[in-house]
């Protein structure tokens, strides 16, 4: 689990760099660096392990009766029955970039086709609920809509979309707007009246919200 996260932080990493038009440096040998993390309680034998075991044997479990019978509807003693689960019950999320689940045929100007590969294995394993990174961000909404030089792009979405759906991995909405007019797309000169820029958020919530439905 340590080294999916230590992946995911990497992907997020090399996305950010992308927007700076450099291309990211590729590590020697192909291998991803792993940054070491430190926190106070990483101990194997940290005392909040102890008790986050206790609580989830009391509210994270119970007890399962299974009663095997014949086709009289007779009790089978000591039948051997072997259980796997099938699915979580509990949203095991991550955020996740369309571009890395789409990406197919060859390398990328910032990513390989093999930690593509990869990236997908990790979704799939791992989780059962997903949230887009950038990708449906009012910036990016924008530019992915007619830039297809753009890791942003509505392809990318609809393609990523159908992957999840395939896989019955839900994908959580994210933020339309946001509260801070630096994150706009519009210059904030540009928005020279409170009701230009209500005119701004309404348009944007209609276009992305009905394109989405």
């Amino acid at each position: 689990m340590i080294k999916t996260i230590y992946l995911l932080l990497f992907f997020t990493v090399l996305f950010c760099q992308c927007s700076t038009n450099e291309k990211p440096a590729r590590p020697a040998g192909g291998k991803i660096p792993l940054p070491r993390y430190i926190y106070s309680g990483q101990e194997t034998d940290a005392p909040w392990r102890k008790e986050a075991a206790a609580r989830i044997e009391k509210h994270r479990k119970a007890d399962l009766i299974v009663s095997v019978i014949d086709d009289q509807g007779r009790l089978i003693p000591d039948a051997e029955v072997k259980i796997e689960m099938q699915r979580h019950a509990f949203g095991f999320g991550s955020m996740v970039h369309a571009f890395g689940i789409v990406l197919e045929g060859k390398d990328s100007r910032t990513l390989r086709i093999e930690d593509a590969r990869r990236y997908r294995k990790i979704i799939e394993e791992n989780y059962n609920k997903v949230v887009f990174g950038n990708d449906l961000k009012w910036q990016q909404w924008l530019k992915g809509e007619h830039d297809s030089g753009s890791i942003y792009t509505r392809e990318n979405v609809w393609k990523a979309l159908s992957w999840l759906k395939e896989r019955d991995i839900p994908v959580r909405g994210h933020w339309i707007i946001h509260n801070v007019l630096d994150r706009l797309p519009v210059p904030r000169q540009d928005l020279t009246t409170a009701d230009e820029l209500r005119k701004q958020i309404t348009s944007h919530i209609q276009d992305e919200v009905m394109t989405m439905m």
